[in-house]
């Protein structure tokens, strides 16, 4: 790949973070109530907003470590961890986009998963992209993430 375009997309990602975490701080701000009490139903949109920007940085995440030479691509720190806990925030941070396009989650974490060594941070990312493919796709399924293949 040329070399500019590849330096064109990794200012390009940069540029994209600095916007990117100016979002989530405020979001962060608004959900502590630092500018007032929001109310319940304020409390959906400002998820909505988090859920977008993390999956944002995800996919400039995923366009860098493509752009990256290979010895450097993959920066991943693994570590024993539950993954019950990650699974359960994933859906929950999903529930809000799904909410969003009429699809229904149903968690079905059991507690006693074993422990696994990885990296939880990119494994939360790998289960949040896929939850949010599944959810594109779904068409609005009342009874949870449909089969794609179905239609």
């Amino acid at each position: 790949m040329n070399e500019r375009f590849k330096e064109m997309l990794r200012v390009l990602a940069h540029e994209m973070r600095t916007p990117i975490a100016a979002i989530l701080g405020y979001q962060e701000l608004l959900t502590e109530g630092i500018f007032g009490e929001i109310d319940e139903r304020g409390q959906e949109p400002l998820s909505r907003i988090a859920y977008s920007a993390k999956q944002l940085l995800y996919l400039i995440d995923g366009v860098q470590e493509v752009m990256s030479p290979v010895g450097k691509r993959l920066e991943i720190n693994p570590e024993l961890f539950d993954p019950a806990p990650v699974l359960r925030n994933c859906i929950a941070n999903a529930t809000t986009d799904a909410l969003g396009r009429n699809v229904k989650l149903a968690e079905e974490v059991v507690d006693d998963l074993p422990k696994v060594h990885g990296d939880p941070d990119r494994f939360c990312r790998a289960i949040d992209l896929a939850l949010s493919a599944a959810i594109k796709v779904s068409h609005g399924s009342a009874s949870g993430i449909s089969d794609p293949r179905a239609s």
